[in-house]
């Protein structure tokens, strides 16, 4: 007869706000890592950032040849993940260039999609009027970027 085990007690863990986990994650833990989880806290560098964009990067998109603008907003942007980002914005585009607390122009635009809007690694694409793409072409890129698209009320194809 095989000895007994005892199982891994399953636990539904909801993130505190401002923790770096994202959702809600099932967790097969014993009750001791429950315990240091509740009592070590979320670190300081997972506070969402409330003060705005910390900076931009305007860059030419590989894939469609449009300027697009990105502002970072969470609080996990350093200044080197901003620059890392900066220097390859989209797979096969030129690094692109970066201005400390600056936003984008919004003067003119299609739209933007918010990338994980409200979290620590918040950022956004600002989408100029003067590009070539569509609304639909933009809302698709988008998707591809796991972002949220939200466009102008004159964002018409």
């Amino acid at each position: 007869m095989a000895p007994a085990t005892r199982p891994g007690l399953e636990f539904l863990l909801i993130k505190p706000p401002g923790c770096l986990i994202s959702g809600v994650e099932k967790l097969s833990v014993r009750v001791y890592w429950v315990l240091a989880w509740v009592l070590l806290g979320c670190s300081p560098e997972a506070e969402i950032n409330t003060t705005g964009v910390l900076a931009r990067c305007n860059y030419i998109n590989g894939f469609t040849g449009d300027a697009e603008c990105k502002e970072y907003l969470g609080s996990n942007w350093t200044q080197g993940a901003m620059r890392a980002d900066c220097d390859l914005p989209v797979p096969g585009s030129e690094p692109g260039e970066l201005t400390d607390d600056l936003a984008c122009d919004r003067s003119a635009i299609q739209g933007v999609c918010a990338v994980e809007p409200g979290t620590v690694e918040a950022a956004n694409i600002v989408f100029s009027s003067e590009i070539e793409s569509t609304c639909s072409d933009l809302s698709l890129g988008c998707f591809f970027a796991s972002g949220e698209w939200q466009p102008e009320p004159s964002c018409d194809d």
